[in-house]
């Protein structure tokens, strides 16, 4: 099985491969990340025993712990590239004659 292009890269850039991994283990842990995943859950199954309480219907929604509030599941996970959203450099269309000119 030949090599993909990333691992190719690394073989003849031993250099950056240091870099790489030397990135990849400062990171954290998922495990040294559980206190404040466990605050979080908690907080969300608070706010959900209290929903139901209330009566209200929460099927299908996560608690947002910004806005303490519940949306759908996705659109508490989801959020477009930045580089996607309205007013990004990378987002520009071309409109009018320069539209025009382009398809010529």
């Amino acid at each position: 099985m030949a090599l993909g292009k990333t691992a190719l890269f690394y073989r003849k850039n031993p250099a950056s491969y240091k870099k790489k991994l030397a990135k990849a283990n400062s990171h954290p842990v998922w495990g040294e990340q559980t206190a404040k995943r466990k605050k979080k859950r908690v907080e969300s199954a608070r706010e959900r025993r209290k929903a139901k309480r209330d009566g209200k219907n929460i099927e299908g929604k996560h608690c947002d712990h910004r806005t303490k509030s519940f949306k759908s599941q996705y659109d508490n996970t989801s959020a477009p590239e930045k580089s996607r959203r309205r007013g990004s450099k990378r987002n520009k269309r071309t409109f009018g004659k320069a539209l025009k000119k382009a398809m010529r």
